[in-house]
């Protein structure tokens, strides 16, 4: 097979399988921080306000190109969104192949890269493209450093120091490149080395230059005034973080699976359980296997923490935040399965016991992906019920029209463990308005205001706003030219608001 088809074959056959998990998202609309982003890509791209968290020209860039080509149609945006996604997937194969990991682990690499429900915010809520492109420039980064160190052309190297850079200015987890290409290097780097001492050395010149242009990046955001984005949390919450990071990233969330059976039991106690099988697991692996694997499963595993460590140190649990750690979660799946084959004294049956346990992680991530689909479908009818509902009661907004908005909804709860616990939800209007009403109306400036007039219920668990009166509602009603809109939920509908409010 020619090497250009061959390059394409992995790509087309994740294309084609996503096509068949995904293509329901396509019908998705904007939703919370995607029209917000858009809005903000249309203003000057190096404004920056003082508590401004991430440096987002290249987002910027992207969001203002297709904003100019498709402006609110949301399929454009959701079809490059997970273009990327479908990328990642086949650059992950590559990474494994490039490791010397065999063609079967490579192809189920990229698999669970490509479905990873766990990581499904990321996967289908556009605004968060910006992590899937940075996990994209940091896989080409990790196989731009193994060219160079298997051909020596001066062009890989420069590459890889090229996407050292990008990648954080793509999103800023992606600081995180230099320290992985450095653990990867371990593995390419000086492959003859006599001793584990030579091989840390090895290649420093490079790595040294990663990191100075990895700094140079921070520099650039301490000169734009950009804030470094950490949630003051004490060091046992940054733990707890780091394990459900590792826990859902390695098992794909299949506690977010048996969370509605588990009755009264305590979550924590299961993450801990959950978190001692995983070592265990990995543990038992390094053991049985040879030098040269034991080596490769402990720079991987090494590089799927380090992965994980942006988000702990700076943030909180959010799926988004397991995209990139996955990635290296399946590279150190399939190795650990590889281990297990290796010390089976069937080896075929014991394929095909790692084929069903595939298989399985495969049929948890469709059950959790349907349900997230179908709680990101409901949140957008919703969104795009209340957007709709508006513009046909102002087909023209002048400057001098109030909008009042009452109870819009921040976000619903997701379908996903609905059960008994309900941690899981869909965003909705959170920073979408007025950024949305903004470039729908054409209009720099528009006066809307969002009140909190009901209190918070199972089907609008955080209505949007200043908390209001009936009373303080009438008042501002009473105003010319307002137009009050409601949303009630139970079932979901949008009403125009008489001047006593709640008749």
């Amino acid at each position: 097979m020619p090497k250009f088809c061959k390059t394409l074959l992995p790509l087309g056959v994740y294309l084609i399988l996503a096509a068949l998990v995904f293509h329901r998202d396509l019908s998705v609309g904007f939703l919370c921080d995607d029209v917000y982003a858009i809005d903000l890509s249309l203003r000057p791209w190096l404004s920056y306000e003082e508590g401004s968290y991430q440096f987002l020209g290249p987002a910027f860039a992207v969001n203002y190109t297709l904003f100019r080509l498709f402006h609110l149609n949301p399929l454009p945006y959701h079809v490059f969104h997970l273009f990327w996604v479908v990328v990642n997937a086949a650059l992950t194969k590559a990474l494994a192949e490039t490791l010397g990991l065999k063609p079967w682990q490579a192809w189920a690499a990229g698999l669970l890269a490509l479905f990873n429900s766990v990581a499904a915010e990321a996967i289908f809520w556009y605004a968060v493209f910006p992590t899937v492109m940075m996990t994209t420039s940091v896989l080409m980064g990790l196989l731009c450093l193994a060219r160079f160190r298997l051909t020596g052309s001066g062009i890989w190297k420069w590459a890889y120091l090229g996407l050292a850079l990008f990648a954080p200015l793509m999103e800023s987890k992606g600081v995180i490149l230099p320290l992985l290409g450095y653990l990867l290097d371990r593995w390419w780097g000086v492959p003859d080395a006599s001793t584990w001492k030579s091989r840390i050395f090895s290649g420093w010149r490079l790595h040294f230059a990663a990191f100075g242009v990895m700094g140079s990046t921070l520099l650039l955001r301490a000169g734009l005034g950009i804030r470094s984005y950490v949630i003051d949390m004490p060091p046992y919450e940054k733990f707890k973080t780091f394990m459900a990071t590792l826990v859902n990233t390695f098992f794909h969330g299949v506690d977010d699976h048996i969370s509605p059976f588990l009755g009264g039991i305590p979550y924590v106690p299961v993450y801990y359980a959950l978190l001692l099988v995983l070592l265990a697991l990995l543990l038992w692996a390094l053991i049985i296997s040879p030098a040269a694997e034991r080596r490769r499963l402990s720079i991987l595993i090494l590089a799927w923490w380090a992965a994980s460590l942006p988000h702990t140190l700076a943030a909180n649990v959010q799926p988004r935040y397991f995209y990139l750690p996955g990635v290296f979660a399946a590279l150190v799946l399939v190795e650990l399965w590889e281990s297990f084959s290796r010390k089976a004294r069937n080896p075929r049956m014991a394929y095909v016991l790692v084929g069903l346990i595939l298989s399985g992680y495969l049929a948890m991530d469709l059950r959790g992906f349907r349900y997230s689909l179908d709680s990101y479908q409901e949140a957008s009818r919703i969104y795009d019920a209340g957007i709709r509902f508006i513009k046909e009661r102002a087909p023209v907004l002048t400057p001098d029209t109030r909008l009042l908005l009452i109870d819009f909804p921040d976000y619903i709860y997701s379908r996903q463990g609905q059960r008994r616990i309900r941690k899981y939800y869909a965003l909705l209007y959170r920073n979408a308005l007025p950024s949305h009403l903004r470039l729908l109306y054409a209009a720099e400036k528009l006066d809307v205001s969002l009140v909190r007039l009901s209190a918070p219920s199972r089907d609008n668990p955080v209505p949007l706003g200043k908390p209001a009166t009936p009373a303080e509602v009438k008042e501002m009603l009473a105003q010319p030219r307002t137009l009050a809109i409601q949303y009630l939920p139970n079932p979901p509908r949008f009403v125009e608001v008489p001047e006593t409010p709640g008749d």
